[in-house]
């Protein structure tokens, strides 16, 4: 974390923490009781393709040609889902918001729909400043949509 002031806002963007060890949640806590997170959540089968399409990517750029689809399948024989893989844990929302829930009340938890959040970010954003209470400061002309990522990009004014 970099250093803060007092009154600075610090945010952290590693979506690994809201799914990882089961210990983050107190560990979190502990080290500040009053924090607020931001979940920007997709659909769980989005999300899901989107997690397995990134690991055979990586295993692409690693020159691991051989991928044992059998292994990587998130299907088992019987047509049942394979709950222990990580694709598919990841998107269990449910059982991580939980954890989750055990130490920070609801109230410091802002939810945002992540495809909202593609098409119309403004809106979103404008919500996360209410959430934060901040002075209204985003607008329209800091987002720009990049056709290269397809999607809009923030820029400082």
């Amino acid at each position: 974390m970099p250093e803060a002031n007092i009154n600075d806002i610090i945010i952290e963007k590693t979506p690994a923490y809201f799914t990882a060890n089961p210990l983050v949640p107190e560990r979190v806590f502990n080290f500040n009781s009053k924090l607020k997170f931001i979940l920007i959540l997709r659909s769980p089968i989005i999300r899901t393709i989107s997690d397995f399409t990134q690991i055979l990517q990586t295993k692409k750029e690693k020159n691991k040609t051989t991928i044992n689809l059998e292994k990587m399948s998130l299907i088992k024989i019987n047509n049942s889902i394979k709950l222990n893989k990580r694709p598919i844990r990841n998107s269990l929302y449910f059982e991580h918001l939980i954890r989750w829930l055990k130490y920070f009340p609801l109230k410091q938890f802002l939810i945002l729909d992540g495809e909202k959040f593609i098409k119309d970010p403004l809106s979103q954003l404008k919500i996360v400043e209410q959430f934060l209470n901040l002075k209204p400061l985003i607008n329209s002309n800091q987002l720009i949509f990049n056709f290269q990522k397809k999607f809009f990009v923030f820029v400082k004014i």
